[in-house]
């Protein structure tokens, strides 16, 4: 048995102890329930942004696409590509095994797939594999192919977690501008339908809000960027620097989490990064105010020493921290292969 969990135990055969494990839990689950009840929850100032359509490119492109002779037929050859999840390395033969719910025993991996978070490790090492992009862009094409078609498949509730479209959104946009390559129709009009999805479904709660929201927007940004809607990129700007500005205090951020710290930095160094590559100076002044302080106070945790980074706060699925610390520590890799740093030389 681990020896947390016999320490809890343990710990637990005090009576008040078990009065205080029950209230705690009892206060976890009622926040949590409370979470998923008031979801939607948007500022009267921002209640706007629920009616008003601010995608407009999709339309057009939708026209475009349905009249195009380059009409994309699902690509069902065989793909084996290992894909690194939150907590196992799942095997894509081909691309139906993208939709096997049943084979993952932890929801967060289901999630982690279709994230497509784990792009990432591949433009994280020192050599890119050609043969390995093509195959990440067949699954990226199919994938939108399957939301064009309304395939029932991809309407399941976990692949629309707002938090799950937004990481989406992001790492499509992150495949494209690393290989300067155009986005195909196909990937580009079911963009459209994924950026107004999330801006209707802001994680907002009633008295809170979390780091998801913060990455709702970065998600927004990076689409407004990439299409060009100044619209949408002076709003988010604005959102992002408001939220940013009570998120973070004294540049830690209030998950009281060393991993989400570390994490958060991670999210807004990678959308400096791509709105440098844009030229958007304006909101890269925005973000310089928040990174700078969150670098510094990460490094609390980390012993350059020992390349020992401390964990504390909750753990998220999403990239591991010993992936992230090469963004503190430039000789650092990730099982002796992977540098996040990478993501961000360079093409």
């Amino acid at each position: 048995m681990n020896k947390e969990y016999i320490f809890f135990l343990k710990y637990n055969l005090n009576i008040r102890n078990m009065f205080d494990t029950f209230r705690y839990s009892y206060h976890k689950f009622s926040h949590l329930i409370m979470k998923r009840l008031s979801k939607k929850s948007y500022p009267k100032k921002y209640l706007f942004l629920r009616d008003v359509d601010l995608v407009s490119n999709y339309n057009a492109d939708t026209k475009k696409l349905i009249n195009s002779e380059k009409y994309i037929k699902i690509n069902n050859k065989n793909i084996n590509l290992d894909v690194i999840l939150a907590t196992q390395t799942f095997s894509i033969n081909n691309y139906q095994d993208i939709f096997k719910k049943q084979s993952f025993s932890d929801p967060e991996d289901y999630e982690s797939l279709h994230r497509f978070l784990w792009i990432r490790y591949y433009f994280s090492k020192k050599d890119i594999d050609l043969d390995e992009i093509e195959k990440i862009e067949t699954i990226i094409k199919n994938w939108c192919k399957s939301l064009s078609d309304n395939d029932e498949r991809i309407k399941d509730k976990l692949i629309w977690e707002p938090y799950t479209v937004s990481e989406r959104i992001i790492n499509i946009i992150f495949f494209y501008n690393k290989i300067e390559k155009d986005m195909p129709l196909i990937v580009s009009s079911q963009l459209h339908i994924m950026a107004d999805y999330v801006i209707k479904n802001l994680e907002f709660y009633n008295k809170s809000y979390g780091n998801h929201l913060i990455n709702n927007f970065r998600a927004i940004l990076f689409y407004a960027i990439t299409f060009k809607n100044k619209n949408i990129e002076d709003i988010f700007s604005n959102l992002i620097d408001e939220y940013l500005n009570d998120f973070i205090e004294d540049g830690f951020t209030k998950d009281f989490s060393s991993h989400y710290q570390l994490l958060v930095y991670f999210w807004l160094y990678d959308l400096s990064e791509f709105a440098k590559h844009a030229s958007q100076n304006n909101l890269r002044s925005i973000l310089d105010k928040y990174i700078k302080p969150l670098y510094e106070k990460s490094m609390f945790f980390y012993s350059q020493k020992s390349k020992n980074f401390s964990l504390f706060g909750d753990i998220s699925p999403d990239l591991p921290p010993n992936y992230l610390i090469s963004l503190l520590d430039r000789d650092y890799f990730f099982d002796s292969q992977y540098s996040a740093q990478l993501l961000f030389r360079k093409n």
